[in-house]
This record gives C-alpha cells, structure tokens and sequence, in this order.
C-alpha cells in the first residue's frame, strides 16, 4: 500500500505541473492555426521536430542518466550536475561544426540554421534541468518550472505571430526565448547554484563512463523513437505535400493530449518502479499497476474521441477546419504510443536500456516499412496506420522479453478486446455523419469497455469511498 501510495503522490504533483503546463501549451493550436498557413506551420514543425533529433544524438542521452544517478548517489550530485550542464555544451560545439556543410547545401534554409543551434542549446538544458530536479526529489521545482515555460511560450506566440507577425521565425523565436528564461527561473528558484561547479575537482571520471554506459543506448532508443513517431511527417511531405503535413502535425497535437495525460503517470512510474525493483511481491504490484493502467488509458480515450469534434471546433482555426475526419484516428495514435510507456520505466529501473533500444529499434523498422508502403496509397491515414503498427510491435517486444525477467500476470485477453472496440470507435466516428449514429455507437461502446473492465472500476470507486471517509 505504501508503494501505491507514493506512485498516487509522485503522479500527482508531477501531473500538476505537466497538465497545467501542457493544457496552457494547447492554447497555441488555435493560435498558431489562425495566423500560419497549412505549409508554414508544417516547415516549423518539421524544424523543430528536426531539433528533437539532435537533442539525444548530441547531448549523449544525458538528460535520463542525470535524473536516474541522482536518485541514488547523492554524495555525487555535484559531479553529475557538471556532467549534465558540459555535455550539451560540447556536443552543441559539434553541432555546430558538423552544420556549415549543410547551411552551404541547403542554402535556402540558412537563415533558419542559427536558430536551430540556439534552441537545441537552450532546449536540451532545459530538458536536462528539469529531469535532475526530478532526480533529486524536487518535484514541485518540476512542476514550477513546466508552468513557467509553457506561460512564458504561450506569451511570446502571441507577441512573435499574432503582433510581429513572423510566421516560422516566430515560432522559432518563442521556444527559444522561453527555454531560457526556463533555465534562468530554475537556478533562482531551484538552488542549482549549490549544485553547480566549474572545478576540476568536481569531475569525476568513473562516474562520467557509468553514466554514459547507461544513457548511449537510450540515445539510439531515441532515435529509433523519433523514427517510430516523427518520420510519418517527412515521407508524408516527400509523397504527398506541405499541408498534409501541417493538417497531420496539428491533428496529432490532440493524440499529444492523452501521452501527457499519461506521460504523467509514466513519469512517477520511472521513479516508483525504480525504488521498487528489488522489493519482495513486486510482480503483484507490478501487475496491478498494469492492469488499473492499461484499462485507464482505453477509456479516456473513448471518451476522449466522443469529445474529439467538440475540442477541435474550438482549438483549431482557418483552413485546418476541413480535416476534422482524421482526428478520431488519430487519437488512437495516441493510445498505441501510451502502450509501450509502462514497460518503458521498467526497463529503466532495470537499467536495461539496450533492451529499450531493441524494442524501439523493431518498432522503427517497421514504422519505416509501413510508411513506405501505406502512405503513397493512403496518404494521411497511411501515416496513422503505420504508427499505430509501429507501437504495437515495441509493446509485443518489452511485454515479451521483460516477462523473461520478472513474471507480471496480465490480462491480455481482455486488454487485446478493450483496444480493438476503442479502434472500432474511432473508424465509426470517422465515418458517421448523423448524431443517432454517433451518439448509439458511443454509448455501446462505453457500456462494452465498462463490462470488459467492470473489477477494475469497482476497484477505483472502493478506493475513493476509502479515501473520502478517511478524509471525512
């Protein structure tokens, strides 16, 4: 119980700061939507989806090896905090050096380049500042400081592409100047200039080889991610035009709903799963956290489709209006990359991060594969296909290979059924053009799912009739 107790708390002050963060972060949808045309907002999210790439490939992976070695060797955090601030800062001088080929090639994109170099800089710190608060158990300071920048960005949207009018180079702009005003707010009000040393004392060899024998597979996990989930834009855009890609990248704004839903739970799972590795009955904790997961992530999303044409008159604005019909499909791109998420921090915990890489190396391969073969056919919904495959295939492999290791009952069955009447939903509502028609398929649906999952339910509504009356 005192194991649940502290994931419930972890998820709960990780998820204020995230929810509330990330729901300021929607705002920008209709925002940017109503000011940038379909192929504007498609190249700015084609660069800055370009700027996630290198953040793992040129920081090392430093970010989750700061976050997982503070939780343990707190007699070391000075020497990991100098890790984590020189890493980026090397790898961005050679950035920088590996770019000027590029800038010369790809010359009408160069005014763009400097850009890219000052956000991946500010970007990958902030990143990494947030993960080492986490790591040394601040997790208000990380819920402080998402609030922080999402307000900070948020404003500044506003001032570069509704006031100045700047179309890419304001959106560019407004993510680099909140990132760093982010990283100021964090040293001021984190205390992070205790922890920060230039010494030459302070650097520690032997820590600096663990800590990258841990964090390069997950760079080539990253990678392998940014295949899985990213590389429908460029085929999309190589196959079929600009505005496919900015309909499909601001579509798939709304599946970023639910991965943040449950990203915060997957964010307090890493730290619980990690005290918790090594504990006796882990496998029936393990499993219940599974199980109440698994069966949470399906039906917020049917409830998150049956509010899908509802959300998206109000977020998105201008010619983005036409393309509502993705949007329930779309969703379910969100719920298949919620599925790999669990074993994830589990693989973490491990330490096994050449695991996390294989699964997602197999994902990425087939992503690869099925974009190339669905999307010249299907366009859009080649891309949604294709993903939805893609995360299939890295849940099978971590479900499979982690089971090796430590043996969590699951309820396959029943989960194999919950995902394919959430599919059946989303094909339907992308379909339906009367109310009637819509309105019967949700309600059979909800009525299935909570069938399906009726001991779990129960479960929950036991547990807050326990709370209220130790409350009350």
């Amino acid at each position: 119980m005192n194991q649940a107790n502290s994931l419930i708390k972890d998820t709960a002050i990780i998820g204020f700061g995230n929810l509330f963060s990330k729901g300021i972060i929607f705002f920008l949808i209709p925002l940017q939507t109503s000011v940038m045309s379909k192929s504007d907002y498609g190249i700015a999210e084609m660069l800055f989806n370009l700027v996630n790439i290198l953040i793992p490939i040129f920081t090392l992976g430093i970010a989750e090896a700061g976050m997982r070695f503070s939780i343990d060797r707190v007699e070391q955090r000075k020497s990991i905090f100098l890790i984590i601030t020189c890493v980026p800062v090397f790898g961005g001088i050679i950035l920088a050096l590996c770019a000027i080929p590029f800038a010369i090639y790809f010359h009408e994109y160069i005014k763009y380049f400097f850009d890219l170099f000052l956000l991946y800089l500010c970007f990958s710190l902030r990143e990494i500042y947030l993960q080492y608060s986490k790591g040394i158990d601040n997790l208000k300071l990380f819920s402080l400081g998402s609030i922080f920048f999402s307000a900070s960005l948020i404003l500044l949207s506003y001032y570069y592409l509704v006031i100045e009018k700047l179309a890419v180079d304001g959106y560019l702009y407004s993510y680099i100047i909140a990132n760093l005003g982010t990283i100021i707010f964090l040293f001021y009000f984190g205390g992070f200039t205790k922890h920060f040393t230039l010494s030459i004392k302070a650097y520690d060899r032997a820590l600096l080889k663990d800590m990258l024998l841990y964090s390069l597979p997950l760079v080539s996990n990253l990678l392998a991610w940014w295949i899985t989930s990213m590389s429908n834009r460029y085929i999309l855009g190589y196959y079929c035009t600009l505005e496919d890609v900015g309909i499909y990248s601001a579509l798939a704004k709304f599946s970023l709903i639910l991965t943040t839903v449950y990203g915060v739970f997957f964010q307090s799972w890493q730290i619980n799963a990690a005290k918790n590795i090594n504990m006796d009955g882990r496998e029936t904790f393990f499993a219940k956290v599974h199980n109440y997961y698994l069966m949470a992530v399906v039906l917020g999303s049917s409830v998150f489709i049956i509010a899908s044409d509802f959300i998206a008159s109000i977020f998105i604005r201008g010619s983005f209006t036409e393309s509502y019909q993705y949007l329930p499909a779309i969703i379910l791109t969100g719920t298949a990359c919620c599925l790999p998420m669990y074993w994830g921090a589990i693989y973490g915990a491990l330490k096994n991060t050449k695991g996390a890489f294989y699964s997602t190396l197999c994902g990425s391969i087939g992503s690869l594969v099925f974009n190339f073969l669905f999307i010249p056919r299907y366009g859009i919904y080649g891309a949604i296909l294709s993903t939805i495959i893609s995360y299939c295939i890295v849940t099978v492999y971590r479900m499979l290979e982690i089971n090796k290791i430590i043996r969590i009952k699951l309820c396959v069955l029943r989960h194999i059924i919950g995902f394919l009447v959430l599919t059946g939903q989303a094909v339907g509502m992308s379909y339906f053009n009367t109310l009637y028609e819509a309105l019967f398929l949700n309600c059979f649906v909800l009525l299935m799912l909570i069938a399906l999952y009726n001991k779990w339910v129960l479960g929950i509504w036991d547990f807050i009739k326990r709370s209220s009356k130790t409350i009350g």
